[in-house]
């Protein structure tokens, strides 16, 4: 039986001074998250982290769950309403069974009510699947938590 990767991207860097909100069409530039095959279809062959866990996945033969694939450029601060759209997909997929989680993520994404909107991410994996092997790829200037540390098996930048 092929092992099952669940494979996310959320991607973020707030400036908590800016005053442009980050809503959920801000994500996909403008066309609002994706997922499934038109994530891969979006990402795949692109030289960025989703893309290198997608090249792991074929080289593993794994199947691919894509619950989300949602990055903007830098704004302001967004909701918990758009926060959850992102995340509860990946929640839901986790769930439904995987033998590894690798998250595409920025390391500075801020919620109008959490400074550290990646660390909630992982803690909140962990607690569905606490054996799970969760990687992390984040930007090189983010802002590493203790809750994303304590929460992620492998993290690099």
């Amino acid at each position: 039986m092929p092992r099952r990767y669940v494979i996310a991207l959320i991607k973020h860097e707030t400036n908590t001074f800016s005053p442009l909100p980050t809503t959920l069409s801000s994500f996909g530039h403008g066309n609002g998250p994706a997922s499934g095959a038109e994530a891969r279809a979006q990402f795949e062959n692109t030289n960025t982290p989703i893309a290198a866990y997608l090249d792991i996945a074929r080289r593993e033969n794994a199947d691919v769950v894509i619950p989300v694939a949602a990055e903007s450029w830098p704004s302001g601060k967004a909701s918990r309403a758009t926060f959850e759209t992102l995340v509860q997909p990946l929640e839901a997929a986790v769930r439904a069974g995987c033998d590894a989680v690798m998250l595409d993520l920025h390391g500075a994404m801020v919620i109008e009510d959490c400074d550290d909107a990646e660390g909630e991410i992982v803690k909140r994996l962990r607690r569905i699947a606490p054996c799970m092997p969760i990687a992390v790829t984040l930007d090189y200037h983010t802002n590493l938590s203790g809750d994303l540390v304590d929460n992620a098996t492998v993290i690099t930048g």
